[in-house]
């Protein structure tokens, strides 16, 4: 979970309703083959959902982010923040 195009992924779903895949790829700067297996990552661990949607004269791909996935990404937010504020209290002693 904690590898960093699987945390990017979760950020960027966390600040849009859904996005496409080719997004998620053209954001990240990432291959496809990269990008496929991260998603499938996340949706086996039912952080994500996707489905094929008709959007602009074609189908994409649209993935979304599950409450378990937002839940998830906040956790870890607060764990490193809460982390981080200690370091910076540990090293200002």
């Amino acid at each position: 979970m904690l590898h960093p195009v699987r945390l990017a992924i979760l950020q960027l779903l966390s600040e849009t309703p859904f996005i496409t895949s080719s997004e998620l790829k053209q954001q990240l700067d990432i291959p496809w083959g990269y990008l496929s297996n991260h998603l499938k990552t996340l949706k086996d661990k039912n952080l994500i959902s996707t489905e094929s949607r008709f959007i602009e004269g074609s189908v994409k791909l649209v993935v979304y982010l599950e409450p378990a996935g937002d839940k998830e990404f906040r956790f870890l937010l607060e764990t490193l923040d809460s982390f981080l504020l200690k370091q910076i209290n540990e090293s200002t002693d």
